[in-house]
């Protein structure tokens, strides 16, 4: 099958990869120089500086297998083994620069997916570049190491529903095993190979390969729950679940920056407010579309409703189990945005490039009030370097003591009293002056 000038299954051109990979970088970095051109050097967000700051502590090992929030962020971790042994006054440039290659890794690999798939040149883009140009992305997550396995979990997904032919199982199983390993949401994903291999899309060999690997991941992630100093509080409720369902239309709505559904003045003397169930009829009218295009024959269409479920579901079971914040928004509407422009494939294959190039007009026109990343993502607080000189001063007038570091936002917000050594903010002067 060829659609687009790429048969499916067949290699995707370096050039195209490696653009879209640098454009994803370029963007995931750039969207935060926006807000902030010092950014760069001054932005040490949260988890991003607490990770090194345990490795220079007690050393790498020690800190990938600590638990954190009561799971396993293997990824986060692995990588501030490279933060953790520069100099601290460069940390802040070493975490912004490996988030955004990260984004340009992730962006790299999806594109390929999508292109393996059969999918066109035009969706291919906008779906491989949906983690850096979402701008629900730009509120919290964008460009911060922490937040990665949202990009793994938006392209374990994508693996598992629009896969090539043949299948690449091993880069599917060590994805998988990644992803499992950094956040414990993957193990959604069961159900997906699940269906893929009812499907028959995936040899009984090759179902079993991806399992086990994803399994593997999960269990070390049970082994890190049971065995933290400070598990994750779990409790189910009902009405944390139920925040998440009322907000899910004003996390659709961030694909129009500026809209919302809440009660506003009208024409100066009026009220308008939206219905009480208005989440919830949204939430069901996606299941009801992602279940209805499941039980269509063609596998675009099933593959979209994979997408449309999926999302769901990564927002809906973890908001059960803990308060509904805004990173349970991110990879649903990222997914369904996917979603969207898989279906639209067939359409932007036949649309003249003069029409896609002013449809690409009017999207940037309406983004731009939220290209640029948030101020609570942008700004500083503190400022690394302050930070580091204030540690350094109290350091030199008492080296007995134990000194607090601040990451931005002013993290951890509690002095810490959540977390538990060795990944806390807390750095003794006798063990500090050594580096």
């Amino acid at each position: 099958m060829r659609l687009n000038g790429v048969a499916a299954g067949q290699r995707v051109s370096s050039v195209g990869w490696v653009s879209i990979g640098l454009i994803s970088a370029a963007f995931s970095i750039g969207r935060l120089l926006w807000a902030n051109p010092s950014a760069i050097t001054t932005v040490l967000w949260a988890e991003d500086g607490a990770f090194p700051l345990c490795v220079r502590k007690v050393g790498f090992f020690s800190c990938l297998v600590d638990p954190f929030a009561g799971y396993s962020l293997f990824v986060p971790r692995v990588l501030a083994g490279i933060t953790g042994y520069l100099p601290m006054d460069t940390w802040a440039v070493s975490t912004n620069v490996i988030a955004a290659l990260l984004a340009g890794v992730v962006g790299a690999l999806a594109f390929i997916t999508v292109r393996r798939y059969g999918v066109g040149l035009v969706a291919s883009i906008v779906i491989a570049l949906l983690p850096a140009i979402a701008p629900i992305m730009g509120f919290e997550s964008l460009n911060v190491i922490a937040s990665c396995y949202m990009l793994l979990l938006f392209l374990a997904t994508l693996a598992l529903a629009l896969p090539s032919s043949p299948v690449r199982v091993w880069w599917i199983a060590v994805l998988l095993l990644i992803t499992a390993l950094t956040i414990p949401s993957a193990a959604l994903l069961l159900l997906v190979i699940l269906v893929q291999a009812i499907r028959r899309k995936f040899e009984p060999r090759a179902a079993v390969v991806m399992a086990v690997a994803l399994i593997l991941g999960l269990v070390v992630q049970l082994w890190f729950a049971v065995t933290a100093v400070k598990p994750r509080a779990v409790t189910v409720g009902w009405e944390s679940f139920q925040a998440w369902v009322d907000a899910v239309p004003s996390a659709i709505l961030t694909y129009w920056p500026g809209l919302n559904l809440a009660e506003t003045q009208v024409f100066t003397n009026y009220a308008s407010r939206p219905s009480a169930w208005t989440g919830y009829l949204v939430v069901a009218l996606i299941v009801v579309a992602g279940g209805y295009l499941c039980v269509r024959t063609t596998d675009r269409k099933f593959a979209a409703g994979l997408l449309l479920l999926a999302g769901v579901g990564y927002g809906a079971f973890p908001s059960l189990i803990g308060f509904a914040n805004n990173r349970y928004f991110v990879v649903p509407c990222l997914l369904w945005a996917a979603a969207l422009f898989l279906l639209l494939d067939p359409v932007l294959r036949r649309t003249s490039p003069a029409v896609i190039a002013i449809g690409l007009i009017a999207v940037l026109v309406i983004w731009w009030p939220a290209l640029a990343v948030s101020a609570w993502r942008s700004t500083p607080a503190p400022v690394w370097s302050d930070q580091l000189a204030l540690m350094r001063a109290r350091c030199l007038g008492d080296p007995g003591v134990t000194e607090r570091i601040f990451f931005t936002p002013y993290w951890p917000p509690d002095w810490g009293g959540a977390l538990s050594e060795p990944t806390t903010t807390e750095v003794s002067c006798l063990q500090a002056r050594k580096w």
